[in-house]
């Protein structure tokens, strides 16, 4: 539950963070080329890239770790004694 929780306060800074920075592009976009659709076409693939780049980062913190079943709890190399 407590992960969950977290994925969902995540997600909503993910989603308000990938928002502003689209705005952002689209407005500068419009600004300089004084059309709005052009803005407009920026803005969404500014929110395209910020959402694949933010939610490919969220994907690896939450994705399921599948852990080996017969696991030694330490390290090979200090289980056989190597130093290195």
């Amino acid at each position: 539950m407590r992960t969950f929780l977290h994925f969902l306060s995540d997600a909503a800074c993910t989603l308000l963070n990938v928002a502003s920075s689209a705005i952002a592009a689209g407005t500068v976009a419009t600004i300089f080329t004084h059309r709005l659709r052009d803005g407009l076409l920026v803005a969404l693939a500014a929110f395209l890239c910020a959402g694949a780049g933010f939610g490919y980062a969220m994907w690896r913190t939450y994705r399921p770790r599948r852990r080996p079943m017969f696991r030694s709890r330490r390290p090979w190399r200090l289980a056989f004694g190597a130093r290195g």
